[in-house]
């Protein structure tokens, strides 16, 4: 992945008059940090997601696949705040939404 030229303000002129862009970091839109979910199901317990960690920048995109049943809806929940993780935490924006 490949940062977002930007010019700043203290930027000084390069030999040929035009100012060099400077790299800026991409900003940080999601994290998820050892997520695991867990439901019970009659007299026992069905792990749906074990230990999921994520990060995603600004300007990045990513695809989640899986067999049916792998916990793709459940994550997407998850991070769409429609549900609750049994462990770990979701930043999403820069909010922590525990």
């Amino acid at each position: 992945m490949q940062g977002t030229d930007v010019q700043s303000a203290g930027s000084q002129p390069s030999s040929n008059g035009s100012t060099p862009p400077t790299r800026r970091t991409p900003a940080e839109l999601l994290r998820v940090e050892g997520v695991s979910k867990e439901f019970k199901v009659g007299g026992g317990v069905v792990t749906a997601l074990r230990s999921v960690n994520l990060q995603l920048h600004e300007g990045e995109f990513i695809a989640i696949r899986g067999r049916s049943g792998a916990g793709k809806t459940t994550l997407l929940n998850i991070i769409a705040g429609l549900d609750d993780p049994s462990h770990g935490r979701v930043v999403l924006f820069g909010r922590d939404l525990a």
